[in-house]
């Protein structure tokens, strides 16, 4: 009986696993943008993008003048994570806008599937994971969304400075700030023992800590507690 309930459970994720490596389209696209600030002239001075287990940072190239119009928050805080350093440097950063986006878009469209994959969903076979390590999945355009955090404010970005990625996106978003909003409502003792966000500002750092704030929550809330209440209709 025992033998015969493994087999069910062991073609039941064999099936899973084939529909979803048929799926080509359910991976998950994560950008972070750091911009001169959040007005509308402002401009996007680095992207990062991750899909699963890859990723890519750019530095974008400003002018001095766009880079001397910063509000005083973001002069100090770029010049003290190395950022400004990184757009003065002329070996580093030569990229402009439009090629930052030719950049993004064909890193989306070759990215390898790897381990973020398994990191998020570590409670599947050893069987899933071996498949996850060996395929190759590519995105589509208009199929995969875009996730972050408070990410709305990228897209904006992306929108105006990245027309032809800002295409390339589906349509709807994952915004880890939504959960962070609901955990901090719903479940204000969980929320108080969350990790630190560390601060850096850089936007690689603000993908992977996106990913592990998410991460997070799916472990150490949702798992395991039920919708309290008040918030059901």
């Amino acid at each position: 009986m025992q033998r015969a309930i493994i087999e069910k459970n062991d073609a039941m994720i064999v099936n899973w696993s084939q529909n979803w490596l048929s799926a080509r389209d359910k991976r998950i696209i994560w950008i972070d943008c750091e911009m001169t600030g959040l007005r509308r002239k402002d401009k996007i001075i680095e992207i990062a993008c991750v899909i699963v287990g890859e990723q890519i940072d750019i530095v974008v190239h400003q002018p001095e003048n766009v880079l001397a119009d910063m509000k005083v928050w973001h002069k100090n805080t770029f010049a003290a994570n190395g950022l400004l350093d990184s757009i003065r440097s002329n070996r580093i950063s030569r990229i402009s806008i439009k090629e930052a986006e030719k950049q993004v878009l064909f890193f989306c469209a070759n990215a390898k599937l790897d381990l973020f994959y398994f990191y998020i969903f570590s409670q599947f076979s050893q069987f899933f994971c071996q498949i996850l390590n060996h395929l190759t999945k590519y995105t589509r355009k208009g199929k995969c969304p875009l996730a972050g955090n408070s990410v709305s404010v990228d897209r904006m970005f992306i929108n105006r400075e990245m027309q032809n990625l800002a295409a390339h996106l589906h349509y709807r978003t994952i915004d880890v700030a939504s959960f962070n909003e609901i955990v901090k409502r719903w479940y204000p003792e969980k929320y108080a023992s969350m990790p630190a966000k560390s601060g850096k500002h850089r936007a690689l750092d603000g993908i992977l800590e996106s990913i592990q704030e998410l991460t997070w929550y799916c472990r150490n809330v949702f798992a395991e507690t039920e919708i309290p209440v008040q918030f059901l209709l």
